[in-house]
């Protein structure tokens, strides 16, 4: 199913690390950007569908080797998303919020 919102803006945050990314997925053109307050900045691109309630986004061919990720987000009342993150190799679910916007 198409998605029908522009960008999401968020944050994503491992379990017990101080600093949480924050987190810009562009939609319509298919790339994401993050940064966090360390100083770290990735950007790459992204590929997400819709469905029942549900939003899959998967971020990839990301800068300095970060990410891949694929996030499942549930969708809330007034655009708002949270859910779980998964990078393959890292052993550990982050923690996934923010809203959708048109």
């Amino acid at each position: 199913m198409p998605i029908m919102w522009k960008r999401f803006e968020g944050t994503t945050r491992t379990p017990g690390h101080p600093q949480p990314w924050t987190v810009k997925v562009e939609f319509d053109d298919g790339t994401f950007s993050a940064t966090n307050p360390g100083g770290g900045h990735v950007t790459g691109h992204c590929e997400a569908i819709s469905a029942d309630g549900k939003l899959v986004v998967h971020l990839f061919n990301a800068t300095d080797g970060a990410f891949p990720a694929l996030w499942w987000l549930t969708l809330g009342a007034d655009s708002r998303v949270e859910g779980d993150s998964l990078a393959p190799g890292a052993n550990v679910v982050q923690k996934v919020e923010g809203s959708l916007i048109d």
